[in-house]
């Protein structure tokens, strides 16, 4: 289809995937996200081996290690590891990741590094993804805000809600040059740093969103 004829819509969807793997009126492309939830429980050690996306997903995955109770959907959308389903692409334009609000606050603040300046310094974590062997963005985890989750304001005794940043539309950091996970292609999610080990008895979930559009075949 030249593009002349293309609509609004079309052209931006051509443009976020630039490749051979949209193919006009062949493809369905959705707004969603690619996801998966990482768990740790009391005593969990989280390092850059246990803190990996995408790495055990499906209806057959724990949700984690040693654990009875499967993932589902609610905590991943991927059921192939590491790899989306052929011929199916992804535009990534955001990463978020989104805590449990009942995370203690010692956990939250040793994994995003705020606990820098303590006795015993706690350096905390950088977030990378990666397709191939090649990483395309790092930062500091507290830059990857969830841009949603319940927000709480007021006292109640024993009553703490955490989140990466706060629920709103500003909250994401955008990426300026848009991603495109390729047909077949292996991307990673992960923690950078010094292992660390979770304190708190709500223990910690971290789940990570590549928000984007999706691309799928016409069923």
């Amino acid at each position: 289809m030249a593009a002349s004829t293309l609509t609004a819509q079309q052209a931006y969807i051509m443009q976020s995937f630039q490749s051979q793997v949209y193919i006009q009126n062949q493809m369905d492309v959705q707004d969603e996200p690619i996801y998966d939830t990482l768990t740790f429980p009391t005593g969990g050690v989280i390092n850059p081996t246990t803190a990996a996306w995408f790495a055990s997903v499906g209806p057959a995955a724990p949700i984690y290690a040693g654990s009875a109770i499967n993932k589902t959907l609610a905590q991943t959308n991927l059921t192939k590891q590491n790899t989306l389903i052929a011929p199916e692409a992804q535009a990534i334009y955001e990463y978020r990741i989104q805590f449990n609000e009942s995370i203690d606050p010692r956990d939250m603040l040793a994994i995003t590094g705020a606990q820098a300046g303590a006795a015993a310094p706690i350096t905390g974590f950088a977030f990378q993804f990666s397709m191939g062997t090649k990483a395309y963005q790092t930062g500091p985890v507290a830059l990857y805000q969830a841009h949603f989750g319940v927000n709480f304001q007021g006292t109640a005794a024993g009553q703490s809600f955490l989140q990466n940043g706060f629920p709103s539309s500003m909250g994401a950091e955008a990426l300026s040059v848009n991603l495109v996970i390729e047909n077949e292609e292996s991307f990673y999610g992960y923690l950078q740093g010094l292992a660390y080990t979770v304190l708190g008895t709500n223990g910690v979930s971290m789940k990570l969103l590549l928000m984007g559009l999706h691309a799928r075949p016409i069923r």
